[in-house]
């Protein structure tokens, strides 16, 4: 036998037993519906390359604690951040409206916040946001070996295609505020107008190929656009009625 193979069969026999326990944690795992949104920093490797490791730092640390303040707002844990990505966050809800209101207010923070000026080294929170809906598995991600106690962490096709969706960008829509899949759309949509009039639900459009997976059929979103001059975060309290659980009715 030779020095490699004696090197490597330990580590092999670890691997093939996490594989088993990986397994076991999928196959127990919970199944649940709800809504899951990501929310990211935009271009934060070329704000770094611009401002220097240390804004770049701040930045992110500040855009995803205040995610997590936000989230921390609404009561009975209906909204939570289960994943921190260093510049962005994954949630998941029980209901759409809490993430896409949340989203509302973290854009009029955006617009409010005293470094979102032209310049580019300016230490902004320009971010992109997406939806989707659908059914997950709950896992917990402790494998052999880990240093530390995880949360649980989620896993399944709703939640691949919103980090997708949040790769979407398209600079000359200035009133852009997030993306919603389509069928998720639908499904929100009569809420939303009903509620929320300085939002605008737009057409379903295909997603640009360069984001579509092969095999995967066809995938549509649509556009949700925000009126900012009818919602700046502090004019406008939401429905406390509907909802029971917004920062205005703190």
């Amino acid at each position: 036998m030779s020095e490699m193979h004696v090197a490597v069969a330990p580590w092999i026999a670890k691997a093939r037993e996490m594989w088993a326990t990986a397994e076991t944690a999928y196959e127990t795992g919970e199944t649940e519906f709800a809504y899951w949104a990501m929310v990211d920093l935009r271009a934060s490797a070329t704000y770094r390359e611009i401002a220097g490791s240390e804004l770049a730092y701040c930045r992110a640390e500040v855009f995803s604690g205040l995610s997590k303040l936000l989230a921390g707002s609404y009561r009975n844990g209906s909204l939570t951040v289960f994943k921190e990505l260093g510049d962005g966050v994954l949630m998941r809800s029980k209901n759409a409206r809490d993430l896409i209101e949340m989203v509302c207010v973290l854009d009029a923070v955006r617009r409010s916040w005293p470094g979102s000026d032209a310049r580019r080294d300016s230490p902004n929170f320009n971010f992109s946001a997406a939806l989707n809906s659908g059914e997950c598995v709950s896992l917990g991600r402790n494998a052999p070996g880990a240093q530390e106690a995880s949360l649980a962490d989620y896993l399944g096709r709703p939640i691949d295609l919103v980090a997708r969706l949040s790769s979407f960008k398209d600079p000359s829509d200035e009133r852009l505020l997030m993306v919603i899949e389509a069928e998720t759309a639908a499904r929100v949509q009569a809420d939303l107008v009903r509620d929320y009039e300085f939002l605008e639900v737009c057409t379903p459009e295909l997603l640009p190929p360069k984001l579509q997976k092969s095999g995967e059929g066809t995938a549509r979103f649509c556009r949700v656009r925000i009126d900012r001059a009818g919602f700046d975060g502090v004019g406008y309290p939401f429905d406390c009625r509907v909802s029971g659980s917004l920062l205005a009715c703190r």
